[in-house]
């Protein structure tokens, strides 16, 4: 127990792992973000950081959709930190998802069902962010929105870490790891291992703007948002 102003109160503390408390703090990092966002673009830009390239984050990708882009004019994806994985391609049916014909349902409304895609579709003016430690899947879909141009690439250089690989285990239980697939970019044909996707726009975050809690990166990345709905 401990003494308060209103007398003894009892605490429990519960402890936790490792990994729990970095996601806890990552979470409350991503809710900081938003709040910045939706206050610097005067609630018109919506903000969603993509954690990891797998399942999961792409569940998280379009239940924020619905929850963070809905009545938005412009959209910040951030890739910022992600090591990579295999989802690009399913996030490129969203945001890359033509209408090629327009409904008219019973009780109103005009567009396309959205019950018809194999993911919820944002055809809206997006912005991506990536910086250094954006590594394999996550500097592929930075370089698919470069490709098709999709939107700005907000950032730093991508750490240059692309190939496709698999595994087998040996006799003696240890672990063999190949790449079986190189990836070069359509721009200029060049290899994505060793070579980073460059951003549009290369903004630094310097150590003197995150001790200060500031984000340049994200800054920008509000304004290119904002350029393309005004």
């Amino acid at each position: 127990s401990v003494q308060g102003a209103d007398g003894p109160r009892e605490i429990v503390i519960r402890p936790i792992r490792n990994r729990e408390e970095r996601q806890l703090l990552y979470l409350e990092e991503i809710e900081h973000r938003q709040h910045y966002v939706e206050e610097a673009s005067q609630g018109r830009v919506a903000y969603i950081h993509i954690q990891s390239m797998d399942g999961r984050s792409v569940e998280s990708f379009e239940r924020d959709l619905f929850a963070q882009a809905h009545g938005k004019d412009a959209l910040v994806l951030d890739v910022r930190d992600n090591g990579g994985g295999w989802t690009t391609d399913i996030l490129l049916s969203s945001l890359t998802a033509p209408n090629h014909a327009t409904t008219i349902p019973r009780d109103g409304g005009r567009g396309y069902p959205q019950d018809r895609r194999l993911i919820y579709a944002w055809t809206k003016p997006i912005a991506v962010l990536c910086n250094e430690y954006s590594y394999s899947n996550a500097e592929i879909f930075s370089w698919s929105i470069r490709t098709t141009q999709r939107g700005p690439v907000v950032g730093e250089q991508t750490y240059g870490a692309v190939i496709s690989t698999g595994g087998t285990s040996l006799g003696d239980g240890t672990w063999l790891r190949l790449p079986f697939r190189g990836w070069y970019t359509n721009l200029d044909g060049s290899g994505m291992e060793d070579h980073g996707c460059m951003p549009d726009l290369r903004v630094e975050n310097t150590p003197t703007a995150l001790v200060s809690g500031e984000d340049p990166q994200l800054a920008a990345a509000v304004m290119e948002a904002l350029r393309q709905v005004r």
